[in-house]
């Protein structure tokens, strides 16, 4: 369960960060909001903790999830906590709690000496519902609609329509070889002279929400090139995003940042 805290550490760095006013609420927000599409438009978002360990190493889909899907656990954790508690204790409070109370060899790191078990335990002391919690988005890999509120008064919650990252293509063989890798021949760009194996001189995704990928391909070997747009493949995928009230935060900041106390 060594990936379930890979993202609680980056969770950490980013709200301490925060606290510390290195980086700001809406920095916060645009890469939780990256992040949140990332994960939502994953092949791999609902993969069992089963699979998550057993395919992390073979295939490289299952690369980014322990981060994802870790990062946003921590959050909605901290989240839960904070509102059940009637915002007297957060995620802090678990692991101070845990540090304090194991046992720790000189020869060991005190996050080496975490059990997934223990960690459960100890966050059921703040908050009823969290064996199911676990169960349905740890065990089980479901996943997590975000809180609205999570943010505090000044952040609301929308949704996005958005097309999975599908081109017809493998595109991290295809980008990291330099070369078309993969591709489908129900892909429109099949019909205009795309194939397997052709050099790509250059490429670019439009800026647009469902981005296209510009592709200029060598078609002979030294010359003659020609530029495809590959368009995403696939239903659009609703996708939660935070969006700061600019504002409320201009007039009151101190109680647009006061969730975090």
């Amino acid at each position: 369960m060594s990936w379930l805290f890979e993202g609680f550490t980056d969770y950490y760095a980013e709200i301490t960060a925060l606290k510390s006013g290195i980086v700001s609420l809406k920095q916060v927000i645009e890469r939780y909001n990256r992040l949140l599409e990332k994960h939502y438009l994953s092949f791999v978002r609902e993969k069992s903790n089963n699979d998550l360990e057993a395919f992390f190493d073979e295939d490289s889909l299952y690369a980014d999830l322990p981060y994802t899907r870790g990062y946003i656990l921590a959050h909605e954790l901290d989240t839960k906590i904070n509102q059940s508690t009637n915002k007297q204790y957060s995620l802090d409070d678990v692991f101070k709690n845990l540090f304090k109370n194991i046992n720790i060899p000189s020869s060991h790191t005190a996050s080496s000496c975490l059990t997934y078990l223990g960690f459960k335990n100890e966050v059921h002391n703040y908050f009823d519902d969290s064996e199911n919690f676990f169960k349905m988005h740890v065990d089980e890999g479901k996943i997590i609609s975000p809180l609205s509120n999570s943010f505090g008064e000044c952040v609301s919650l929308i949704e996005k329509n958005i097309k999975p990252e599908d081109y017809g293509i493998d595109l991290k063989k295809t980008i990291s070889n330099k070369e078309i890798i993969g591709l489908n021949k129900n892909n429109p760009a099949y019909v205009k002279g795309l194939r397997n194996g052709q050099k790509i001189v250059s490429y670019k995704f439009k800026s647009d929400i469902n981005k296209e990928l510009e592709l200029k391909v060598e078609m002979v070997i030294g010359k003659k090139y020609k530029t495809f747009n590959l368009k995403r493949l696939g239903n659009p995928i609703n996708i939660p995003q935070y969006k700061i009230n600019e504002k409320k935060f201009k007039e009151n900041p101190e109680i647009c940042m006061s969730y975090l106390r």
